[in-house]
């Protein structure tokens, strides 16, 4: 059996990263940011981008400039510090007998430094494959698609266990 994990949300604690951007940007642009609490409760009842910014008073007319920001700094290295590998897992990952293979699955686009903080974070290891989508197409069908691909390079393990915590994830397992 080949276990394939998402990386952001299931085994990195991303909150304070995703909070961190978006408080900034909204700030540099006149905004009024909402409490970290008010945020993550948008973020899980699925408000969109742009309700989340205009709750936080930008004007619309810089929503772009907004939304083009977020996505510029997601994966840069000045925000990726921030993020936190869950505490249980290195007590539960490393010394688990059922997790022998163990593939990531993630919608990152930036290789490097997906590779860089995995190292920082000492946690690349944990990893017979890594599996990153590096161009701009985001959804399922490239999840389901990658790990297709590596169900096929190990023949006597057709089945897999997908790890994730988004419904692109659970389409993709």
């Amino acid at each position: 059996m080949i276990f394939f994990f998402d990386l952001d949300g299931t085994i990195l604690d991303t909150s304070k990263r995703y909070y961190l951007i978006y408080y900034n940007i909204i700030k540099e642009l006149g905004g009024s940011p909402l409490t970290k609490k008010v945020y993550w409760n948008c973020k899980s009842n699925k408000v969109s981008e742009y309700e989340i910014a205009m709750r936080s008073h930008l004007p619309q007319s810089l929503f772009n400039e907004y939304n083009h920001c977020r996505i510029n700094l997601i994966e840069s290295d000045k925000y990726l510090k921030f993020d936190t590998v869950w505490p249980e897992l290195f007590d539960f990952i490393p010394s688990s007998k059922i997790f022998r293979k163990i593939m990531l699955v993630t919608l990152r686009k930036k290789r490097q430094q997906l590779i860089n903080q995995l190292e920082n974070l000492g946690i690349s290891d944990w990893f017979e494959n890594i599996i990153s989508v590096v161009n701009n197409g985001v959804n399922c069908e490239r999840h389901l698609l990658k790990v297709d691909s590596i169900l096929k390079i190990y023949p006597n393990n057709l089945s897999g266990i997908f790890v994730g915590d988004t419904e692109t994830d659970m389409r993709a397992g």
